[in-house]
């Protein structure tokens, strides 16, 4: 955009708004549906469903969830568990995009901001993930 033009600025502030709002909208909704399904399905069982991997091998079993139980409903858990960290990392990606360009001024190339924030938002998880080893328990348990 040109920043010189006022109404280009309002313009990109605008559509800017609009995407971060559609996006964390998105986020919300699907979090929501998952607490709602967890809710709705495991509320007063005697199950100790700890663990995402847990509730995805949970939501195929008959015994547990009942007549709705298939590998398909787990299949659209995972979906919706994707989509909402897809989501947010979007959103994160660009909030950090606009904050090095409007407000800190840094000057890089399009490809190298978003590789730049996106860096940011993975490193903690390497280095957890060298420092318990891969162990799986341990790294869902730091992300619960």
């Amino acid at each position: 955009i040109d920043r010189s033009k006022p109404d280009d600025v309002k313009r990109a502030i605008k559509f800017s708004t609009i995407d971060s709002n559609l996006q964390l909208t998105m986020a919300f909704i699907v979090n929501s549906l998952l607490l709602i399904l967890g809710a709705a399905l495991f509320f007063g069982t005697n199950s100790s469903l700890g663990r995402f991997v847990d509730l995805f091998n949970a939501l195929s079993n008959s015994q547990i969830v009942g007549a709705i139980a298939s590998p398909m409903l787990s299949m659209l858990f995972a979906i919706a568990l994707l989509a909402s960290g897809q989501s947010s990392t979007i959103t994160g990606t660009l909030a950090g995009q606009i904050i090095m360009e409007g407000f800190i001024h840094l000057k890089m190339p399009l490809w190298a901001q978003r590789i730049l924030t996106r860096l940011m938002s993975v490193t903690p998880v390497l280095i957890f993930a060298i420092y318990y080893h891969g162990n799986e328990a341990k790294i869902e348990g730091l992300l619960t």
